[in-house]
């Protein structure tokens, strides 16, 4: 009954607000761990100079939900906003964990904080509107694996 209701609330989703990645899709969860949002930021934070358990910590501190939740979370972000680059959401998040804040890409303020600091964007009437959904949906989803 619950596997029901997901798949309709995601159909319906799909259908009002566009494109959606279900989280057991194969293109929303990364069979390679090394190659999720919170290893490439954790690789980041490595590669500037801190010490492979240090920046693994400070990204598993900062970030707000589980590898596969943020991967999808991040895709659906990266499928609304065109000129928005994984790179970008990695940088984003590596910034933000060396300053000890959490990052939940579920969240609008987290949403508008990373399109404010990527350069080749900026916020107008437009994005605010993307924005909006990508946050409905991040958090439809975050409800749907609580219940699932």
């Amino acid at each position: 009954m619950n596997n029901n209701i997901l798949i309709i609330t995601i159909f319906i989703s799909n259908i009002a607000f566009g494109s959606v990645v279900i989280p057991n899709s194969p293109k929303a969860v990364n069979v390679n761990k090394t190659n999720s949002i919170s290893s490439k930021s954790i690789a980041q934070l490595y590669n500037r100079g801190l010490e492979e358990k240090a920046a693994k910590e400070k990204i598993q501190n900062s970030i707000a939900h589980d590898e596969d939740m943020n991967d999808t979370m991040a895709q659906n972000i990266l499928n609304s906003i065109e000129l928005l680059k994984e790179e970008d959401i990695v940088s984003y998040i590596s910034k933000t964990a060396l300053l000890d804040k959490k990052v939940d890409l579920s969240s609008y303020d987290t949403i508008v904080a990373l399109i404010q600091n990527t350069p080749k964007l900026s916020i107008n009437k437009d994005m605010l509107l993307k924005i909006e959904k990508i946050t409905f949906l991040n958090q439809k989803l975050q409800q749907m694996k609580a219940i699932g």
